[in-house]
């Protein structure tokens, strides 16, 4: 299979954008993550500061790599209409993106196959430690912006990216250049101030890393919030699409060609709900937990994370009340 043709069956198999990376980075962008961990800008997640090497090559991930396919599929739909004062990121609205993804990934590989006997790879959504921002960028599908995310010039940054590493050399797209010019809109209206510089974030600022990250060891209730933390939350129970909603790239971005992460109506339903329940009421508590995570990458958020960021928006929505779910 041509390299063309193996971007073609991957826009087939209801890909938005697709491109070709090397399977091992030699750019600014795997340099940019280093300088960041020395910086300390990871915060608690340390899970980043481990084994660094292996986040621009994929012969970490898959020893005989010699290309990666790179997929974006957006998550930008027609939302639906809701009063709920509860926000999650756009991302998080429809079915789980790791396994819609996933299982793109495999057809394409499955396909692949058939003309490939002797092929090995892999498929990989947030599942191995890829940069796969740089990825994307160095295989074509768009720039990484002052935000630090992934902007394509058609889609915006609404792209959830996968990849699939295979033992077969293809030639690599052509990179992007920064399209940004002087705009500084993200990092303006951080509610954070998470971004301090472009294309420069403290993890441990950011409202996605802080309601979906900051978390306990298994079995042990998740931290609480610090004052300071705890006021620039709200109305965020899950991610943060501050930056991205104020980005001119995304006011016109197109919507998905296909459904796999549209939203899902039932989830605002439950949303509406959740904003008035009875916290004390564990029964209560986990049945919405179950209702609202389940199939959804909403679970990840532990069951006493969702009790506590419910527990934060709930009291920021008595005390002055919260914008809508939908912007």
């Amino acid at each position: 299979m041509r390299r063309d043709e193996l971007i073609a069956s991957a826009i087939s198999a209801g890909a938005d954008v697709a491109g070709i990376a090397p399977a091992v980075l030699h750019d600014e962008h795997q340099k940019r993550f280093v300088s960041a961990l020395e910086r300390g800008d990871h915060g608690f997640l340390q899970w980043l500061n481990m084994e660094p090497r292996s986040r621009h090559d994929a012969r970490f991930v898959l020893p005989s790599a010699r290309s990666v396919l790179m997929i974006g599929v957006s998550c930008k739909h027609e939302a639906p209409e809701e009063d709920s004062s509860i926000r999650i990121a756009r991302y998080a609205q429809g079915r789980d993106y790791h396994r819609m993804l996933k299982k793109l990934l495999t057809r394409v590989a499955r396909c692949l196959e058939t003309e490939l006997p002797a092929l090995q790879w892999r498929a990989c959504v947030d599942t191995a430690p890829l940069l796969e921002r740089a990825f994307a960028w160095r295989a074509g599908l768009g720039w990484i912006g002052k935000n630090t995310m992934l902007i394509h010039p058609d889609y915006g940054s609404w792209l959830m990216l996968g990849a699939l590493v295979v033992n077969q050399e293809y030639e690599p797209g052509t990179p992007m250049k920064a399209r940004c010019g002087t705009c500084r809109r993200c990092l303006e209206a951080c509610p954070s101030g998470a971004l301090y510089k472009e294309r420069q974030l403290k993890a441990d600022r950011c409202n996605s890393a802080l309601n979906i990250e900051y978390r306990a060891r298994v079995g042990q209730s998740a931290p609480e919030f610090s004052a300071e933390q705890a006021a620039q939350l709200p109305p965020w129970l899950f991610g943060c699409d501050t930056c991205q909603e104020v980005c001119p790239w995304n006011r016109n971005a197109k919507a998905s060609r296909t459904s796999l992460l549209a939203p899902e109506n039932e989830l605002v339903h439950q949303l509406s709900d959740a904003q008035w329940l009875d916290l004390e009421n564990e029964a209560a508590v986990a049945a919405s937990y179950e209702s609202i995570t389940r199939g959804r990458v909403l679970r990840r958020m532990t069951p006493s994370m969702y009790q506590r960021n419910l527990r934060l928006l709930q009291a920021a929505k008595g005390s002055s009340g919260i914008p809508s779910l939908v912007p």
